[in-house]
């Protein structure tokens, strides 16, 4: 039983760690979006609230951002763009680019910057945050190492764009672009409506039967 509870608090100590890690990386890609389309709603960062998928707030603010759609990737600066080209291939499984790599790579080595603000906190200069956002990448693709631990960072089936999933099964980045997903799989066809009434009536008559056996 202990065995057990200790496994347990090893992957919520794992999954924890990965979503906070995408989060963070996902605040820092919105926030360039911002500055450079000005697209979206304007995201800071707080430094006192821990940024975590429990947080109602951070949940609404991920929910309204929206994805970041591949037209807008295109438009953001190529270091960015790398990042959320890597993205994209992990998700699909694909091969990463050569040159996305070697634009990671010069990022993660740019040497380190800082400046005070006006509130006495220590903050990178404005060109290392590239260097912010890859080590951010490269901390979220470790955590997905672990067989247990989920991509917090999807891909709308209905936009392709890439955004943050609020649910692990969550496969549409807006309720716009889930009701056309399932516009596009005849979710509404007369069709399917009779298939999920019939996979209904099934499933009640098991939780029936099973009623009378207790």
């Amino acid at each position: 039983m202990a065995d057990e509870r200790k496994q347990r608090q090893y992957v919520r100590r794992h999954q924890e760690a990965s979503h906070d890690a995408a989060a963070w990386l996902w605040i820092t890609l919105l926030r360039v979006r911002w500055e450079r389309l000005q697209q979206g709603p304007e995201i800071g960062i707080w430094p006192d609230i821990r940024l975590s998928f429990q947080d109602i707030r951070m949940r609404n603010i991920f929910r309204r951002a929206g994805a970041i759609t591949p037209d807008q990737i295109e438009s953001l600066p190529p270091e960015y763009a790398a990042v959320c080209h890597i993205l994209l291939a992990r998700c699909g499984g694909e091969q990463f680019s050569r040159s996305d790599l070697n634009i990671l790579t010069t990022s993660l080595n740019w040497p380190l910057q800082l400046r005070a603000s006006d509130d006495h906190r220590i903050l990178f200069q404005n060109k290392m945050e590239s260097r912010r956002a890859a080590e951010l990448l490269m901390e979220y693709m470790d955590s997905l190492i672990w067989s247990h631990v989920p991509q917090a960072i999807g891909v709308c089936e209905s936009c392709r764009g890439l955004f943050l999933r609020i649910k692990a099964n969550q496969v549409a980045c807006s309720d716009s672009c889930r009701f056309q997903s399932l516009k596009e799989q005849n979710y509404w066809s007369p069709l399917s409506r009779e298939i999920r009434r019939q996979r209904h009536e099934k499933a009640n008559a098991r939780k029936v039967k099973i009623g009378r056996k207790r």
